[in-house]
């Protein structure tokens, strides 16, 4: 058999290799999509610092769970601040801004690496024991058909207690009644929060004093809510303003009684951030956006439309995600945040899918070098033999372990498929919303009752729900969502757009039809 005919039979194999595993695909149909990651879990703790000039504001993202109406928390600051309520889709907005760039559909370039490789070899060596080359790939090709099954799958007052507690302030923040106190003794601060319904354990008390002695203030906050409520929920955040001179992210009292924790932690400024036992997840510039309309942000830049990102993240120009699992011994210290310049950072991470065509283009390209090496050796002595079945065999075998390694060594996360069909079904979604908005205005209009954010939420959410398919549509400022506005003479509804801006605001007003009016 010639040279040609041997290099146009290896070059079949390799295309029936990459062939015969893609016929597994599902239904028969390639959709042009976007593959986006599914969060594999909340953590425990969220937060976003900003910091500028030596005033911190640290927005505080607090899960709650269980049976009853008083939930209560306290929180170290070290200085007397002041308490605001934040949006809810400030965390969702940020969470969805700051998302790893998925690999799902890697370039396959190891199928024109081994043509070429196949071509090199043959012109390098001047004969090739082609029998063995096509064994040692069929046997590649084979386990890669193995490993890839999966791509089918892929889709004001003190009380005394043996000391004093000052009450510095009393505020209300939203759903939230705060109260920040000190002290000088740690046992008195921890009965006046047992007795004011905050749980505190005896263990508390060294962390206490260590606060106390250092001149931190607690904020304690309490919120309210119906007696049915049984699931896990988020009500609004809190945002603490104080002056400090290191920014710092509170974590003693919440080490007490814990183990592991799992905290994500946004931090605005002037450069990247960093912190003792924190992981650079995100590092990115942050520009102000001019026209929010991009449905997928550019990763090196963090646009800002949000108007609550925007009042929290001020003058900072440059935004940083700091991922911490910490352990009960690395709880016993706060987390002082340190700069480092303006080093851009962008987390990558693999589907299913795309961990194994990453993996598939590393160990093909693998043998290719190898391949290539015989020939060169074989071309340098024209006296040994050119292609060793056991020279060939131990490489393979090399190079299947190296598969499983990097394989092991590549992040995988649980994704979700988007096509662009579906994509665009977004703005079909916001076209929901707008219908149901004009149905609660009619509903509004035939009755003598005011239009309020209640009667507009409930028809709103009456129509949602007769939607098919159903919108994936909440009540939240984040982005692709809706919220409302009361007015003294009826209700904003409000269009979000991709970046969490606003898009579109329609107002409903009794006597009237809803006027659209777009933002620019």
């Amino acid at each position: 058999m010639s040279v040609t005919r041997r290099i146009l039979c290896l070059v079949l194999l390799v295309v029936a290799g990459v062939l015969v595993p893609g016929t597994s695909r599902a239904d028969g149909k390639v959709f042009s999509s976007v593959t986006v990651a599914e969060p594999v879990r909340i953590p425990d703790q969220r937060a976003i610092l900003s910091w500028s000039e030596g005033i911190e504001r640290l927005v505080i993202e607090t899960r709650f769970a269980g049976r009853g109406s008083n939930f209560a928390w306290v929180v170290p600051l070290p200085a007397r601040p002041v308490v605001e309520p934040v949006s809810p889709g400030l965390f969702t907005t940020l969470v969805e801004l700051m998302q790893p760039t998925v690999i799902h559909t890697p370039t396959l370039f190891w199928l024109p690496g081994m043509i070429v490789t196949a071509i090199l070899a043959a012109g390098l060596s001047g004969r090739v024991r082609w029998r063995e080359l096509a064994l040692v790939a069929t046997i590649l090709l084979l386990a890669g058909g193995m490993l890839l099954p999966s791509l089918s799958s892929s889709k004001g007052g003190g009380t005394r207690g043996g000391g004093w507690v000052e009450i510095l302030d009393h505020q209300k923040a939203g759903v939230f009644e705060s109260t920040t106190i000190t002290g000088r003794d740690p046992v008195a601060v921890r009965q006046w929060l047992t007795q004011h319904g905050y749980q505190m354990p005896p263990e508390v008390e060294p962390v206490l004093r260590d606060y106390l002695a250092e001149g931190w203030v607690f904020v304690a906050s309490k919120v309210h809510r119906p007696l049915e409520t049984q699931d896990p929920g988020t009500l609004h955040p809190l945002q603490f303003t104080f002056p400090t001179k290191n920014p710092v992210y509170p974590l003693r009292l919440t080490g007490v009684g814990n183990g592991a924790l799992e905290v994500d932690l946004f931090v605005l400024g002037d450069e990247r951030a960093h912190a003792d036992h924190f992981d650079v997840i995100e590092s990115r510039s942050i520009a102000p956006d001019t026209g929010g309309r991009r449905l997928l942000p550019h990763p090196s830049v963090l646009s800002l439309a949000h108007e609550g990102l925007t009042a929290v993240a001020g003058e900072a120009s440059w935004a940083t995600r700091l991922r911490g699992r910490l352990t009960h011994e690395t709880l016993k210290n706060d987390a002082i945040l340190h700069w480092s310049g303006h080093k851009y950072r962008h987390e990558i991470v693999y589907s299913d899918q795309g961990a194994w065509l990453t993996d598939f283009n590393w160990t093909i390209n693998g043998f290719n070098v190898l391949v290539i090496a015989l020939a060169v050796h074989t071309r340098l002595r024209p006296g040994g033999s050119p292609f060793r079945r056991k020279t060939l065999l131990i490489g393979t075998a090399v190079l299947l372990v190296a598969t499983a390694a990097i394989r092991l060594s590549l992040p995988v996360v649980p994704t979700r498929n988007i096509s662009k069909a579906r994509l665009a079904l977004t703005f079909r979604d916001q076209n929901t919303v707008k219908v149901a908005a004009q149905l609660a205005a009619v509903d509004a209009i035939e009755t003598p009752e005011p239009v309020t954010v209640e009667s507009v939420r409930k028809t709103i959410a009456q129509e949602l729900s007769k939607a098919r398919p159903a919108p994936r549509i909440r009540e939240e400022d984040s982005p692709w969502n809706y919220s409302l506005r009361g007015q003294s003479n009826g209700v904003d509804l409000i269009l979000h757009d991709a970046i969490g801006g606003i898009r579109e605001i329609i107002p409903i007003q009794p006597g009237t039809t809803p006027q659209r009016r777009r933002v620019p």
